[in-house]
């Protein structure tokens, strides 16, 4: 048998990290954040009944289709009532909800 002299270091074991804890962890928070973001602006024209449809509004969002059905089923899934009115041609509350997230001083 040969012995190899090729080096298996990087593969055995922990992996080679290239960012730091606190830059993943940055990163991780920004992207949260923008979530957050998209939601918010997603209630806001839900809100006022002027989504359009889908594909208006994603690139309204400037974002995919795929990513704006991923983003209403997230907000479903935390119990927003959200139905697409072909009357109006927007997306709805079909119950009056409120969104709200971050922190508010209480007086």
């Amino acid at each position: 048998m040969r012995e190899s002299n090729v080096n298996h270091s990087h593969t055995c074991g922990k992996p080679k990290q290239t960012e730091s804890n606190t830059q993943k962890g940055k990163h991780i928070v920004n992207i949260i954040i923008k979530h957050i973001e998209i939601i918010e602006r997603i209630d806001q024209l839900i809100r006022l009944q002027t989504t359009g449809p889908l594909e208006y509004f994603a690139s309204r969002l400037g974002i995919s289709k795929t990513k704006l059905y991923r983003v209403i089923g997230v907000m479903k899934k935390l119990n927003a009532p959200i139905e697409y009115n072909n009357h109006l041609e927007s997306f709805v509350y079909v119950e009056s909800v409120a969104f709200a997230f971050g922190f508010y001083r209480k007086d």
